[in-house]
């Protein structure tokens, strides 16, 4: 579900992206912890969908979760949280 995300996000079909992104992190919840880097990476797209779309202050919200989880679980500096922040 996240490719299938990615590719309608390539296409700027933002909100079936969005619906793909969603239907992911549930499925990711339910299979790993919370704080898993897969959850913490599908909420980054999440928030870059939310900003394309121009809904600033929910693609923070989704940033934030996504770096908090990045911190609990790979530490304060480590390249994938790079990676998921840029």
């Amino acid at each position: 579900l996240t490719i299938i995300g990615q590719v309608y996000c390539k296409t700027e079909n933002y909100t079936q992206a969005l619906d793909a992104f969603k239907k992911a992190l549930c499925i990711q919840r339910n299979m790993h912890v919370d704080n898993s880097v897969d959850v913490a990476s599908t909420l980054s797209m999440i928030g870059l969908v939310l900003f394309k779309q121009g809904q600033f202050e929910y693609a923070l919200q989704n940033f934030f979760e996504s770096l908090s989880i990045c911190k609990l679980s790979l530490g304060e500096i480590r390249g994938e949280i790079a990676r998921i922040m840029c």
